[in-house]
């Protein structure tokens, strides 16, 4: 018996186009999450051509806004796990079917 049918028999699977349309689906997201760090990147090697104060003063702004993020993704992050907690000990009466945007398709990725 084979142990490995070598690199062909990994890379089919993988690159079948359902596969990767999948893949890149979800990749999407990421990299749009991403663009807007790039973007503060770029701004601040732009701003830093203007000079010392004007780039101290875009840091400030810029690290305001991180704070900010930081405490709005904090409590959706807390609030995540109180309804997940909620919800796993059937304190709530949540069912598929009142979910009616999902019931179709049975998969949240194609709407």
């Amino acid at each position: 018996p084979e142990s490995w049918g070598g690199l062909s028999s990994c890379l089919r699977p993988a690159l079948k186009w359902e596969a990767v349309k999948v893949y890149l689906n979800l990749g999407v997201g990421g990299i749009l999450l991403l663009s807007e760090w790039w973007f503060l990147e770029m701004l601040a090697l732009v701003i830093g051509t203007f000079g010392v104060v004007s780039l101290s003063n875009h840091t400030i702004a810029t690290q305001v806004i991180v704070a900010e993020f930081a405490m709005a993704q904090g409590l959706g992050a807390a609030l995540s796990v109180r309804v997940g907690a909620t919800v796993s000990q059937n304190a709530l009466d949540i069912s598929v079917s009142s979910l009616p945007h999902y019931e179709s398709h049975g998969d949240i990725a194609s709407t």
